[in-house]
């Protein structure tokens, strides 16, 4: 799964807001997307 401009929960990685990110897993993967306009 590619992402850009995404929030990611990894154990591993110190950075959580991302550019862009390739998550590779054999596990469960939750993906949620914001409604265009939300500001964080």
């Amino acid at each position: 799964i590619e992402l850009e401009d995404a929030w990611v929960w990894d154990m591993y990685r110190p950075a959580r807001f991302l550019q862009h990110v390739r998550v590779l897993t054999f596990r469960d993967v939750n993906i949620e997307e914001l409604e265009p306009g939300v500001r964080l």
